[in-house]
């Protein structure tokens, strides 16, 4: 579940774009909003507009008014907007990673793994950049998602096909609330990015494993055959009912700084 850190405001929506392939439908005011991936909020002053736009970073169907931004997390499909950029997304992990993870039993070795795509799509106006921070969660050594003391890597990649379980023995993880660089400050001309992230979850669960043996001989029209084996493997694990999981939150936060052009302010 995601959700932003404060209640929505009313919008009028633009109805100029058609939905796409992927559109999603949020109301305001004046009926249906179509979203490629995101919707956010735009402008500063007396009216305010939605900004729409795709994951591809596309400006060319986006109407800004001055020193508009957004920015919004997909996680699951579900997405997350900030309204004020003193907001703060907060990405609700636990139940549902921690089922998935299970479900998906061990490898060879024992270890259990999943990964996690997500987004995070930055736009701004007014000449303003934009970077930000992510406070990982922690989640306890007695837990399915930090079980044994296991921590989550989280890493960016160039397309979310490339998050995987292997991906993460090679990439360079995250450290906890290091900024990240997003839109540069430039001219008063829109600007737009997509980040994609990914977060793999990897734990040993303690395991029992045994076998079973059979051995007997076979005779066929009084003829004895050769002794036949048959071998029968089995494991188990043991973990907590990751249904029950308790709940670690993501936090990602935009920072935003006045560019060339810092005529108007953001409220």
């Amino acid at each position: 579940m995601l959700r932003s850190s404060s209640p929505g405001r009313r919008f009028v929506a633009d109805s100029d774009r058609q939905p796409t392939s992927r559109a999603r439908f949020v109301r305001g005011l004046a009926g249906p909003v179509g979203l490629g991936a995101l919707a956010l909020l735009a402008a500063v002053g007396p009216t305010v507009t939605w900004a729409l736009w795709s994951d591809s970073a596309t400006t060319a169907e986006i109407r800004f008014q001055p020193a508009s931004f957004g920015f919004a997390v997909d996680w699951n499909d579900n997405i997350s907007a900030i309204q004020r950029p003193d907001e703060t997304v907060s990405i609700d992990i636990g139940p549902t990673e921690a089922m998935a993870l299970v479900a998906g039993g061990t490898n060879d070795a024992g270890w259990m793994g999943l990964a996690v795509p997500f987004d995070i799509t930055m736009m701004t106006s007014a000449g303003y950049a934009m970077d930000y921070v992510l406070e990982l969660p922690h989640f306890d050594s007695t837990t399915v998602l930090g079980w044994g003391g296991t921590t989550p890597v989280f890493f960016q990649v160039s397309q979310p096909g490339e998050c995987t379980v292997a991906a993460a023995t090679t990439a360079t993880p995250y450290d906890s609330d290091e900024l990240v660089s997003g839109i540069d400050p430039g001219s008063g001309s829109p600007q737009t990015l997509v980040h994609h992230w990914c977060v793999v979850f990897e734990i040993a669960p303690p395991m029992y494993q045994n076998s079973a043996t059979a051995v007997g001989t076979d005779a066929v029209g009084g003829v004895i055959a050769a002794p036949t084996t048959i071998n029968s493997s089995w494991r188990v694990y043991h973990l907590p009912d990751p249904s029950l999981h308790s709940i670690s939150q993501l936090e990602i936060i935009p920072v935003l700084t006045p560019g060339c052009d810092d005529s108007d302010s953001l409220d």
